[in-house]
């Protein structure tokens, strides 16, 4: 795990900051910590979370870079949001990402950080709700235009008669038939 992080952390250091690559990389970043979560068997670091037991202190560090990675790539998603996209998605990764983080720190006991994590998650959720209610203010508005609101009835095709408007695939010749097979 410490490996491919090292190198996914290499990889992004090359192509620098101002790379047009630079948001795709946070989500890749977002697909990594949700890899490193799910390699987790969180009941066994739990069983032998004894300082005592062998593998102790690698267990601790797989934990600590699962919770680390996962804190990164939200923070990195949620910018991503605020300077780039303001896509409700990243809103919705963040939200995602931070509550498998308090889930580990709900199950690990650190109520802190769960209690930090529930703050941030709520504020995102509000955001979310006000992106959303936005988004629906703006379609009602577009869709009403000149016809009354016959169009948010009618939703896209379903209004238009077979035949009209419609293009066919293909090829003409100019003297008929298509170019691509035989006559009908």
């Amino acid at each position: 795990m410490k490996k491919m992080i090292f190198v996914y952390d290499t990889l992004v250091d090359n192509f620098g900051s101002d790379s047009k690559h630079k948001w795709h990389f946070v989500d890749n970043h977002a697909k990594i910590a949700n890899l490193i979560k799910n390699f987790i068997n969180f009941a066994t670091i739990e069983q032998f979370r004894n300082f005592r037991s062998e593998f102790y202190r690698d267990r601790e560090d797989l934990l600590n870079l699962c919770k680390r990675t996962l804190e990164e790539a939200a923070k990195n998603i949620r910018n991503k949001y605020e300077l780039s996209t303001q896509a409700p998605e990243d809103i919705k990764k963040a939200i995602w990402l931070l509550s498998s983080l308090r889930q580990i720190n709900v199950i690990y006991g650190e109520s802190e950080e769960a209690e930090k994590n529930k703050t941030v998650i709520d504020a995102l959720r509000q955001r979310f709700e006000q992106e959303e209610k936005k988004k629906d203010g703006k379609r009602g508005k577009k869709r009403k235009g000149a016809r009354g609101g016959r169009e948010e009835e009618r939703g896209g095709r379903e209004g238009q008669k077979k035949g009209k408007g419609r293009k066919r695939g293909g090829k003409r010749r100019a003297k008929g038939g298509w170019a691509g097979g035989s006559e009908w």
